[in-house]
């Protein structure tokens, strides 16, 4: 029997790249094929991920492979090695720019990491998580016709929000006072010190707002720059809540809780906690990166983006468009969901994509994968 090998550098909880392979492999399972998931860096048990190491060991020449692109991979030249049917999801690499100040040793890695994009013309078939990264990787793979790229936002059921219960996180938090949100790991493309100092900018104005930042911090330095941030900001971060991790309920609190979702984040290949705003029906304030732009037009509800510098004139801009949220009257949560990010992130693409795989072994060309940006 064909086995559908799904290999991620890191599988690991809370992480995006992580939770989405091992959603592929389990999706294909339901789907009827047989699929193994592999990684180098794991949190979790042989049973459910087995070490990178066994791949060669386990691979069959009637075998395809489902390869998850998102960092520096050293098996990756191996893997293209094998003379097999190989498929790629590209979920984007973070610029190396942005680690060059705060990681030196990071920086190497993610810089290693675009070298490695040239090597995606190998596959047999290429998937991404929006057209800003299908348009990245065209630039390193000029042959790559771009509609032949699938799009496949990364979420595996974006409704599966309403079978979760809800509950409410460590915070000290006045019901009649209105919160910000912020999900996303501390990572220096997330601009969170940005962040800070707008939400200070816009308490200066509108001293009743509360922030609260949910993400795992990933480079020390850049830890020390919000810690220096936070010290600064005087009275307003009284009202920052600050979370490394919470779980899924939690979240779901936090969401439920919130008035809007800021995020100033430059560097994007998808950005998840968007889509999870516009499900929630929170109004989105952020930076107008180009993933974040894409996902806002094609599933979005009440959204501003902005490419304002002037923290100063962005406050003013954020509470602009708060009040005019304020005078929309909110309905409850279950008869508000927006439709149109539901239909994008539903999971039949997923779905459309995965069976186009499984297809795949039974034919000579890639069934089913009419997905193009």
């Amino acid at each position: 029997m064909t086995v559908i090998r799904v290999v991620a550098r890191d599988i690991r909880e809370h992480d995006a790249v992580g939770r989405f392979a091992l959603h592929t492999a389990r999706r294909l399972n339901e789907l009827g094929a047989r699929a193994v998931c592999y990684a180098e860096n794991t949190v979790f048990p042989d049973s459910l991920v087995r070490p990178i190491q066994r791949l060669a060991v386990d691979l069959a020449p009637q075998d395809q492979i489902l390869f998850h692109f998102s960092t520096f991979d050293p098996v990756l030249e191996e893997i293209l090695s094998y003379p097999l049917r190989k498929h790629c999801y590209v979920h984007n690499i973070t610029d190396p720019a942005y680690f060059r100040e705060w990681n030196p040793s990071e920086y190497e890695n993610v810089l290693l990491g675009y070298g490695q994009f040239r090597l995606l013309s190998g596959f047999d078939s290429l998937a991404a998580n929006s057209m800003f990264t299908a348009d990245v990787v065209k630039e390193h793979v000029p042959s790559e016709s771009k509609t032949g790229i699938a799009l496949v936002p990364p979420i595996p059921d974006i409704r599966s929000w309403k079978n979760m219960t809800s509950q409410q996180p460590a915070i000290n938090l006045n019901p009649a006072e209105p919160l910000l949100l912020f999900v996303g790991r501390r990572a220096p493309n997330k601009n969170i010190s940005r962040l800070l100092k707008v939400v200070a900018l816009l308490q200066e104005r509108q001293p009743q707002f509360n922030l609260a930042f949910v993400g795992r911090p990933v480079v020390e330095a850049y830890e020390e720059d919000i810690r220096s941030t936070i010290a600064s900001s005087g009275s307003a971060k009284q009202k920052w809540h600050v979370f490394n991790e919470v779980s899924d309920a939690e979240l779901r609190w936090l969401y439920e809780r919130a008035y809007a979702f800021v995020t100033f984040s430059t560097h994007e290949g998808f950005c998840i906690p968007v889509a999870d705003a516009f499900y929630f029906d929170l109004p989105v304030y952020g930076y107008a990166q180009p993933a974040v732009s894409e996902l806002c037009v094609r599933a979005g509800g009440n959204y501003r983006l902005t490419r304002q510098e002037d923290d100063g004139l962005v406050a003013r801009d954020l509470d602009a468009f708060l009040e005019r949220h304020a005078e929309i009257e909110r309905k409850p949560f279950i008869s508000n969901v927006p439709q149109r990010v539901e239909e994008y992130c539903n999971g039949n693409r997923v779905d459309r994509w995965l069976s186009g795989i499984i297809s795949c072994g039974k034919n000579s060309r890639l069934a089913g994968m009419d997905l193009d940006i």
